[in-house]
């Protein structure tokens, strides 16, 4: 079953980050139609549709927690 949004067609399995998905599509002249302000959540809702599972995160943050686990012997 071929996903699509607003008439853009989404390779079946296609598993990328929302920034790559962002980068490949937001150039697309559907997105490009859109106004800057409410661009974003239209691309929020087309990666939803197209990446299974899809979950987006604002930012990356690594753990600030020390590893304080020892190997054991």
């Amino acid at each position: 079953m071929t996903k699509s949004y607003e008439g853009i067609k989404f390779p079946e399995g296609l598993c990328c980050s929302f920034q790559e998905f962002t980068e490949q599509y937001e150039k697309c002249h559907i997105f490009k139609a859109i106004p800057s302000d409410v661009r974003l959540e239209k691309l929020k809702e087309a990666y939803k549709i197209a990446v299974p599972n899809g979950s987006i995160k604002a930012t990356s943050t690594k753990s600030t927690k020390p590893n304080t686990s020892k190997g054991k012997k």
